[in-house]
């Protein structure tokens, strides 16, 4: 007789742990990428549309389509839309640096992480006002009509935006 079936209490000891690290890979590796899929992961969000060849240079803007921007509109669109998008990655960026500056002294016990929080905040709160800025300069490009639309439009995108961002956190 071999050992399984002289010991029957090790056997179903043998059995539970082979099904429980069957259940660990499907929870851990399989079950993780159905639950959290999100929306956009087969898709690009709407305002992220390319040009038909695909082209990143060549986007189709979601809000110039969106609101019917004329050449002119569109133009000053691209313009407000390329200083912003400058402005947000130098601040994030500093940001970051800021970030790499606290865990780099994290073994320093005399260094004052809130004097770097602070500054942390402060590049936070300026892309938040830039952001505030940047749709409201869109804003004005816009006639009555384009206005009613760009009003609905932005409540969307940033709606969507927070889902993803929440979506992106969650995942850490």
């Amino acid at each position: 007789m071999n050992f399984f079936t002289q010991n029957k209490t090790a056997t179903i000891i043998i059995a539970m742990l082979i099904a429980l690290n069957v259940l660990s890979i499907y929870f851990f590796v399989i079950h993780k990428r159905i639950v959290h899929k999100h929306p956009f992961d087969d898709q690009n969000p709407p305002w992220h549309e390319k040009s038909k060849e695909g082209k990143s240079s060549e986007k189709v803007h979601f809000m110039e389509k969106e609101l019917g921007l004329n050449k002119e509109q569109r133009q000053e669109y691209r313009n407000l839309r390329k200083s912003h998008f400058e402005m947000s990655r130098k601040k994030r960026k500093e940001q970051q640096e800021l970030r790499e500056m606290i865990f780099s002294n994290i073994s320093n016990q005399s260094f004052n992480i809130d004097s770097v929080a602070q500054l942390i905040s402060k590049r936070q709160s300026e892309m938040e006002i830039g952001m505030f800025k940047h749709f409201k300069s869109i804003r004005e490009l816009c006639t009555e009509e384009q206005k009613l639309k760009f009003d609905k439009t932005t409540q969307f995108i940033l709606r969507k935006m927070g889902d993803h961002d929440r979506f992106k956190r969650s995942e850490h």
